[in-house]
């Protein structure tokens, strides 16, 4: 994809989910330059995220310390006209906050040389279960965060209204990564659908599918797609578009939606939700009396209803037992885990039933992802040495198991240059959902690879000149 096909893409995209009286939450980092012409403010970070979901009274904030702004704010958007106008200038590198512009950084160190490259990335994956739109423009340069002193900095901050614990944890609050080493100018753009099936409302059962949707009040129900595929099935009858079955009522703030489908003889069946040009949720509902999974059966036996596991999974605050989580759910989804006593080793070794071995880190906590992507690479380097093949079969797989949503995570990109399979909070959701279903675990890991290498070959450099919108 050039850099106007991916900006494109992510327009079309957002222009389907977008409606009146969404909400914006920012947060960013930014500094105010001298320039000839006057003053202009650099963005160095910044977390944008759009959504149905109301703002947050009393939190907004903005910190200037020198030369130096760090604030966050959250407020509704009455125009969905308006709110196209904000992202697209976010996309392209501007963005509009306070009634002020911010511009992507360029890098100091090479002021004469004009603006920055810009690189543009849809973050979004293909064929997964849960896709909300995630967008990246980011500044072809890493730097140091520029600031005079940066013990000076943290002192100030200590100070500020409200007060943080210097830079490392306005950055963290923040979630933006300019307490590094190395900084990347960087907007993350995530927009959430105004749409979406309410997993415990949906059911198939005795070849009746049951569907429930929660929808924005403004969103335009002519603009939502809903299609069925029920298994088995082998002609097109078994495929068919339902968005016609639903019947809908105002209720609550919001639309929901409801439907039934006659699936005859299936045991299971993939629901696809598409919201204007982009798809929102691909979701298989087994029929639990047809199509058991064996592995799930027994975890369910001694957990009823697995609570403990998905509370070790999704909640806990003991490494140990969310790395006994990762580990049970890689076993209902068909894999063979193993736990070392080995301090010096990762936290999983696993196998699938192929024979390749997959290496697995876990970790809830952003601040540990960068070690852990360094550790997983030895590691896998050290056995890929120690065994000693050419095939590719034999290579290991390093996976990093973080439960955080992926847009929080600054260092996904990290992950994805090293070729190190990222899991985040909604792969986990998406490998619970999967547990219902028959699972090669061997096509799992090559469609995930797949998809890393596809993301690393859609990252476009945008050049040197300023793009045209």
């Amino acid at each position: 994809m050039t850099e106007n096909d991916i900006r494109q893409a992510f327009r079309d995209g957002a222009a389907g989910w977008l409606c009146d009286g969404y909400a914006v939450k920012v947060s960013y980092v930014a500094r105010t330059v001298e320039q000839q012409q006057g003053s202009r403010a650099e963005l160095w970070g910044a977390m944008v995220a759009v959504s149905g979901e109301p703002p947050r009274e009393g939190i907004d904030f903005e910190i200037q310390i020198d030369d130096a702004i760090f604030g966050h704010t959250e407020y509704r958007v009455k125009s969905r006209g308006d709110l196209e106008e904000f992202l697209q200038n976010a996309a392209l590198g501007i963005l509009r906050v306070r009634d002020q512009s911010f511009w992507l950084a360029d890098d100091p160190r090479n002021s004469r040389l004009g603006a920055a490259a810009k690189r543009f990335e849809i973050l979004s994956e293909r064929d997964t279960w849960f896709s909300p739109l995630h967008y990246r423009v980011r500044a072809d340069f890493q730097a140091p965060f520029p600031t005079r002193s940066v013990y000076a900095l943290d002192t100030a901050l200590r100070r500020a209204d409200p007060p943080f614990d210097g830079l490392a944890d306005v950055a963290q609050s923040l979630g933006i990564n300019i307490a590094g080493a190395l900084v990347e100018p960087t907007i993350s753009i995530s927009v959430s659908p105004p749409a979406d099936l309410i997993m415990e409302s949906c059911k198939l059962s005795n070849n009746e599918l049951t569907l429930v949707i929660h929808a924005h009040p403004n969103l335009e129900i002519s603009c939502l797609d809903v299609s069925v595929r029920a298994v088995p099935g082998k002609n097109m009858q078994f495929r068919h578009r339902v968005s016609g079955n639903f019947t809908w009522t105002d209720l609550d703030g919001r639309k929901t939606g409801v439907a039934t489908v006659d699936l005859e003889d299936a045991n299971s069946a993939l629901v696809m939700l598409v919201v204007g040009k982009h798809t929102v949720r691909r979701q298989w509902f087994l029929d639990p009396t047809k199509a058991p999974n064996l592995r799930l059966v027994a975890m369910n036996t001694f957990d009823k209803d697995l609570r403990r596991f998905k509370a070790a999974l999704f909640d806990t605050d003991q490494s140990r037992h969310f790395e006994q989580a990762v580990a049970g759910l890689l076993f209902m989804l068909g894999f063979i885990p193993a736990a070392p006593n080995e301090t010096d080793a990762p936290d999983l070794i696993v196998m699938t039933p192929g024979g390749r071995l997959v290496l697995v880190e876990c970790t809830f906590k952003t601040s540990e992802i960068e070690n852990k992507i360094g550790k997983l690479v030895d590691r896998r380097e050290a056995l890929k040495k120690a065994i000693g093949s050419s095939s590719h079969l034999t290579d290991p797989v390093a996976v990093l198991v973080c439960r955080v949503p992926r847009e929080n995570i600054v260092h996904a990109s990290a992950a994805k240059d090293y070729e190190v399979l990222l899991l985040t909070g909604e792969n986990l959701e998406e490998g619970l959902t999967r547990t219902h279903l028959r699972n090669d675990p061997d096509q799992l890991i090559e469609q995930a690879l797949a998809a890393l290498r596809e993301q690393a070959e859609s990252v476009v450099s945008a050049g040197t000149q300023s793009p045209q919108p």
